[in-house]
């Protein structure tokens, strides 16, 4: 598996200063794109710091995924299969399905809400 989808979680820990979150990206990657979903990037904006300079910086380092038809169709069953259960929300759907579609791994601390078969997390 190549290329990596990163959570919002994630890049607010390097936003705050983590400085190992970079190295676990692009281990996760193997080589491959650092992907960024664009409800990713809307997470990040609507933060207290989303329009800050480091906001600007860390989107710049990745290849957004703008959200295709068949990708939401596949969140919505995702959503509906693991919301209860497993605390999933529609953005943790879309993400799955993101990954899971493009056959990339998810970089997320959030492995609760991302029980799906097939799904990879780093």
């Amino acid at each position: 598996m190549v290329g990596a989808l990163v959570d919002a979680d994630v890049l607010i820990e390097a936003l705050r200063g983590d400085r190992e979150i970079p190295a676990r990206i692009d281990a996760a990657a193997g080589g491959g794109p650092r992907l960024l979903s664009v409800l990713t990037a809307a997470e990040l904006r609507a933060g207290a710091s989303g329009d800050d300079e480091s906001v600007d910086r860390l989107l710049a380092d990745f290849d957004p995924v703008p959200l295709e038809l068949s990708t939401a169709e596949h969140a919505g069953r995702l959503r509906r299969r693991f919301g209860s259960s497993h605390g999933t929300d529609l953005v943790d759907a879309v993400l799955a399905a993101t990954a899971l579609d493009r056959s990339v791994a998810l970089v997320t601390n959030n492995r609760r809400h991302f029980p799906m078969p097939g799904l990879t997390l780093r």
